[in-house]
């Protein structure tokens, strides 16, 4: 092989082995660029590092204050909630060793009045076994007052203002109370020993929550003859929690096991105000989107709260936001078990983090930029001697294109006894003869590139022809799917309770509507009369469309068919109706579900059972009460095994009461700048026309609904069910 040929396939496997980007490059940049990646790789490298350090850092500072914090919450717990305990301890041994004689109210009541004077408690009170009763506190104004029930007056309570040595000055007032009928006064004598008693907001005054600790009174003969308590507010608990600095805006509250809330850091009550009368707030329902997020997270990760033990850290996705939250379980020797939970966001602590990672970056591209001018210096010194011999290496190339149309390409003359140039200009006459035979391989490429596009057109054209017959068969498809969906919405509407079967049901007075938001909707009810009694179900399947609508009328009949078959039981309905419904919803359209409650009205009693919006109660004086279904059961098809999650509900129906079920269509509609129809709004309107039959009150709802959307799109399928027990 001589010395040529060795050169050309040298070069031709250099060739192969380099990259295009690297042959392409100027030397300047061949020397520039790795110089400064190593200084960015570099940079990046002490960049991550600090931002993985700093993270950790922000871990390790979450931690310590969420132990610091955890642990004031904690103390203050074990110090505010120790006193009620304390007092009951004090009278008792009082009364126990002859100082206290309890059962003068005059003495007592002013004795009371001092205490109360040293310890920051809402109320304290001592009732005997014979109705007698006592108390000393404020009803939310800070004054303090004696209440008193003599025995010649037992029902019958009077309340006095005081001066300021706690002697009584005048009456105030009087009232109806029997401490017979309250629980702090009958669960302490069911117990015979000293408890806490269940949260509850005051009979008139329901704006204070509180709870009460209560202690059994016993003579020297071991008699029960009385009972002593002390009622502390819990709103002190949420002042403390909101004075509290967590972070910048983090938050802390206080859950019961069964996830009501007791205290919170934020302005919300922990209860709400429905018709005049206080209800416990849940903290899924809390508007706070941090409570009501964190409460879900843990419900989901550690599943019943009332099992959890030990403290729990977490890093949560709440509102799109990430969370460092916090459960702590907290106990006292008389049987309170809270939970108490921190929520930090992230963001309070990362902001100097992302500070810092900017800067980190700002430097690292100084360096770059510092590296590139260094690096071009050195190769402009480095390259100066090299371009000369590109200059010279150009125009033996140009020259040696000037005889590329010779048959035969003659190697240029090397003026110059170079070696390298010498290498370089049998390199350029290598290329002159690749080139020729180039121009040969293009021309014939051409020729055949034509015959292929020719080919392509005709391919394109026979591909246009099917697209139109497509197009024409997806018109007829088109009216195919419009008439069946006409069909199944005929079939929908067919389905649900004619007006003439509402007429005769004994001494219920009951009127339904229903209205899908597309031609086919997911809404469902029925109202099914039986021998003994009547079943009415209403249900919200996921979405609207064709799928929506099948698996509504898949529920219709499976409904019946269980009812048609006897099977009544809550349990055992609901597994069933869920097992079809599931096998079905995973053959049609995974992930559809639906909520679905049943009613079942029997006398004057009423079954309800599944999980659907709020049941509203109507009593005929004019109160509401809402009943909540999140604990009766699971929404259908979204799993197989439900048992666990079916719970029942009763309530008794008096003449003019009645019940109003609904979907979340109403609520959610939208009116003018997106406003919410709203549950209340629902609420008002029903009262406000309860004196009317069922009919004239579905209309009424139905019209103000529709005046409060106006032009406005309606989203959501539409179903009311009015049903009121005949006077």
């Amino acid at each position: 092989m001589d010395r040529n040929s060795q050169r050309t396939r040298s070069g031709g496997l250099l060739s192969l082995l380099t990259p295009k980007l690297f042959r392409r490059l100027p030397l300047r940049r061949v020397l520039t660029i790795p110089f400064a990646l190593q200084t960015f790789g570099l940079a990046a490298v002490v960049g991550y590092l600090s931002y993985q350090n700093g993270q950790q850092s922000v871990n390790d500072l979450v931690q310590n204050l969420q132990l610091e914090v955890q642990s004031r919450i904690r103390d203050r717990l074990d110090s505010y909630l120790a006193i009620p305990p304390q007092i009951n301890q004090i009278n008792a041994d009082a009364y126990e060793l002859g100082h206290l004689d309890l059962f003068n109210f005059k003495s007592t009541g002013q004795y009371l009045w001092k205490q109360r004077q040293v310890f920051q408690v809402s109320f304290i009170n001592f009732a005997t076994l014979q109705g007698e009763y006592v108390g000393v506190g404020d009803f939310g104004d800070g004054k303090i007052r004696i209440e008193e029930i003599p025995l010649q007056t037992q029902g019958k309570s009077y309340q006095y203002s005081t001066d300021a040595k706690g002697n009584r000055v005048r009456l105030l007032s009087t009232q109806a109370y029997n401490p017979f009928e309250e629980a702090w006064f009958t669960d302490t004598l069911s117990a015979q020993k000293p408890i806490w008693s269940d949260i509850y907001n005051w009979d008139g005054y329901p704006q204070i929550m509180s709870i009460s600790a209560n202690y059994p009174v016993y003579d020297r003969t071991a008699k029960l003859v009385g009972v002593l308590g002390v009622d502390l507010k819990l709103s002190k608990i949420s002042d403390f929690l909101s004075h509290l600095k967590i972070g910048k805006s983090g938050k802390a509250f206080i859950l019961e096991r069964s996830g009501l809330l007791v205290a919170s850091s934020i302005k919300e009550p922990p209860f709400l105000m429905v018709a005049g009368e206080a209800h416990r707030l849940p903290a899924l329902n809390s508007q706070d989107p941090d409570i009501r997020g964190t409460t879900r997270s843990l419900q989901s990760i550690l599943g019943n709260l009332a099992t959890l033990q030990g403290n729990h850290r977490f890093t949560l996705d709440i509102a799109g936001q990430q969370k460092y939250v916090q459960v702590t379980p907290w106990r006292d020797k008389m049987g309170l078990d809270w939970l108490v939970v921190m929520v930090i966001p992230e963001a309070d602590f990362m902001a100097q983090i992302h500070t810092n990672t900017q800067r980190t970056v700002f430097l690292s591209l100084g360096a770059v930029l510092v590296a590139i001018g260094l690096g071009i210096v050195t190769a402009h010194r480095i390259a100066r001697p090299i371009l000369r011999l590109s200059q010279a290496s150009q125009v033996l190339a140009q020259a040696a294109q000037r005889r590329l149309m010779s048959d035969t390409f003659q190697q240029p003359v090397v003026i110059s006894s170079i070696q390298e140039l010498e290498t370089l200009s049998q390199s350029f006459y290598q290329m002159g003869n690749q080139l020729q035979d180039s121009f040969a391989e293009l021309k014939a490429a051409n020729q055949e590139l034509e015959q292929r596009v020719t080919q392509r057109t005709l391919d394109l054209q026979e591909a246009n022809a099917q697209i139109t017959q497509l197009n024409q068969q997806l018109q007829t498809d088109n009216v195919r799917m419009r008439a069946e969906l006409d069909v199944t919405r005929r079939l929908q509407q067919m389905m649900l309770p004619k007006a003439e079967e509402l007429q005769d049901l004994g001494d219920l007075d009951i009127a339904g509507f229903m209205e899908a938001a597309q031609e086919v909707g997911g809404d469902y009810y029925d109202i099914i009369p039986g021998d003994r009694h009547l079943t009415i179900g209403i249900g919200d399947v996921t979405g609207h469309g064709l799928e929506s609508g099948v698996l509504m009328i898949m529920a219709q009949t499976a409904v019946r068919t269980l009812l048609a078959s006897r099977q009544q039981e809550p349990t055992q309905f609901f597994q069933a109706l869920n097992q079809v419904l599931y096998e079905n919803a995973q053959r049609l359209s995974p992930g559809k579900n639906m909520t679905f409650t049943l009613v079942q009205y029997d006398h004057q009693h009423l079954s309800i059972s599944g999980q659907h919006e709020e049941v509203l109660v109507f009593r005929a004086n004019g109160g509401v009460e809402a009943i909540d279904t999140l604990e009766l059961g699971m929404p259908l098809a979204l799993m197989q095994d439900i048992q666990d999650f079916i719970g029942q509900r009763q309530i008794q129906l008096n003449p003019g009461d009645g019940i109003v079920l609904y979907t979340d269509g109403i609520p959610e509609a939208e009116g003018a700048n997106r406003s919410l129809y709203g549950r209340e709004r629902l609420i008002a309107v029903v009262q406000q026309h309860w004196a009317h039959s069922a009919q004239a009150i579905q209309e009424q709802v139905i019209a103000d609904l529709r005046s409060h959307i106006g032009d406005c799109p309606v989203y959501d399928d539409i179903t009311l069910v009015v049903l009121k027990k005949r006077s």
